[in-house]
C-alpha cells in the first residue's frame, strides 16, 4: 500500500451494488480462492475508515457496540449520533469527515476505505480516493446500494491491474486519473 493513500476496498456485484437495499451484503461470495487475496490485502492497511451505517452493518451482524470490526487496525467511524462505550479503540468522528480525512492522509500510513456509499461519494467528490479495488463478485443483485453515492459527474479511474479466481471474483484495480 502506498502511504497517505486512501484506498477504497470494496466489494460490489456485476450490476455494481455492494449491498442490498437493506444494507445487508447475502450473495457475496463468503468461500473461495480469492479469500487469501483478501486477507493479504487488508494486511497492508494501518488504518479502516466506514460510515456510520456500514459499522451498524456489523452490529446487526453480531458485533458488539465498540468492538473493532478489523482488530488490529486502527479503526475510525464517521457518522453523527453515534456513541462507542468507555474504553472501545474505535475513534468516532462526528463532523468535518472530509476535513478530518484530508489530515489523516497527510499523516502518514495507508488508509483502507471500507464503506460506505455517501462517505465514499462524499470523499471521492472531494478527490481524497486515490485508489479504487473492486472486488466483482458474480452475482447480480438487480437494485441496492452503489458503489459510490451522489457523484457530481464522471469520476475517471485508470486501470492499474486485474487478479481472476477460479471462484469468478475479480479484482480490479484502479488509480485516480
Amino acid at each position: 500500500m502506498t502511504a497517505d493513500a486512501l484506498t477504497y476496498f470494496v466489494a460490489t456485484t456485476l450490476d455494481g451494488f455492494i449491498a442490498h437495499p437493506d444494507g445487508s451484503w447475502g450473495g457475496f461470495l463468503a468461500e473461495g480462492d480469492h479469500l487469501a487475496a483478501i486477507q493479504e490485502e487488508m494486511a497492508g492497511f494501518d488504518t479502516v475508515l466506514m460510515g456510520r451505517h456500514t459499522y451498524e452493518v456489523g452490529l446487526a451482524a453480531g458485533l458488539e457496540p465498540g468492538q473493532p470490526a478489523y482488530p488490529p487496525l486502527r479503526q475510525i467511524v464517521y457518522g453523527r449520533g453515534l456513541e462507542m462505550p468507555v474504553g472501545s479503540p474505535i475513534e468516532v468522528v462526528s463532523e468535518g469527515s472530509v476535513e478530518h480525512v484530508r489530515a489523516l492522509k497527510g499523516s502518514g500510513g495507508a488508509h483502507w476505505l471500507c464503506g460506505g456509499s455517501t462517505f465514499a461519494g462524499s470523499l471521492a467528490r472531494a478527490g481524497l480516493v486515490d485508489r479504487l479495488v473492486v472486488k466483482l463478485n458474480p452475482v447480480a443483485f438487480g437494485s441496492g446500494i452503489p458503489l459510490f453515492d451522489a457523484l457530481d459527474g464522471a469520476l475517471p479511474w485508470r486501470l492499474e491491474g486485474t487478479r481472476v479466481f477460479d471462484s469468478g471474483v475479480v479484482f480490479l484495480r484502479y488509480a485516480r486519473s
